[in-house]
């Protein structure tokens, strides 16, 4: 519904499905500090690196508060 929520606690039995993005449309990274996504159009993702749109690997980012950064691949 476009709600946002804080969640404190949070415990689950299956997985958890998150947001998917193209680097263009990701929200931004200073307001979304510790915030998790996939992004579907990552360039030659490396851990820990920003991402970088332009191609066409689906990877899990993160914010730093800064940037999104890769944390998965």
């Amino acid at each position: 519904n476009g709600a946002n929520a804080t969640i404190v606690d949070f415990l689950a039995g299956g997985a958890a499905i998150l947001g998917t993005y193209t680097v263009a449309t990701l929200p931004s990274a200073s307001s979304n500090s510790y915030a998790e996504a996939n992004v579907s159009d990552a360039l030659a993702p490396s851990i820990g690196s920003t991402v970088a749109s332009g191609g066409s690997v689906k990877t899990k980012v993160r914010s730093n508060g800064t940037n999104w950064t890769v944390c998965g691949i």
